[in-house]
């Protein structure tokens, strides 16, 4: 609801803020935009190869017995 509001589509009407799909609102939008979901959010394509690349943790001190 929160775009929705951001970009005008909803005002002060408690009626039609009721009836309002948002699911369907936010769909269209990521269809609109090319926007596909993902583990930590939403990504957009730009035509290339998708390059995953993940960092590695930090390798601190470790204790052993």
């Amino acid at each position: 609801m929160d775009l929705a509001r951001k970009e005008g589509v909803l005002g002060q009407d408690p009626l039609l803020n009721q009836c309002f799909d948002s699911v369907a609102y936010a769909q269209h939008h990521m269809a609109k935009y090319g926007l596909s979901t993902t583990d930590h959010g939403y990504a957009a394509r730009n035509g290339q190869e998708i390059i995953y690349e993940y960092s590695q943790p930090e390798q601190g001190p470790e204790m052993t017995m």
